[in-house]
């Protein structure tokens, strides 16, 4: 794989462009959220951005809909 090009916000799902500052945690998203950029965040991000929202497959607590990489997600409950 090569280098992320993007680190996940953890509570909002939003995409920023990857940065150590951002991936070490020392820069939050604009929720206030924790950005991380791991292998297993950019299967995630790949997914999301392949247009899947079903939870058992993101990786995610539950699952998305209305994701958009500048704004993030809407929650289904």
């Amino acid at each position: 794989m090569s280098d992320p090009k993007f680190v996940l916000c953890q509570d909002c799902l939003k995409l920023k462009p990857f940065t150590d500052a951002r991936h070490n945690c020392e820069e939050q998203c604009e929720c206030g959220g924790d950005f991380c950029g791991c292998l297993y965040c950019q299967e995630t991000i790949e997914a999301l951005m392949a247009g899947e929202t079903k939870a058992e497959v993101l990786g995610t607590k539950c699952d998305v809909s209305g994701w958009t990489a500048e704004r993030g997600r809407d929650v289904i409950e």
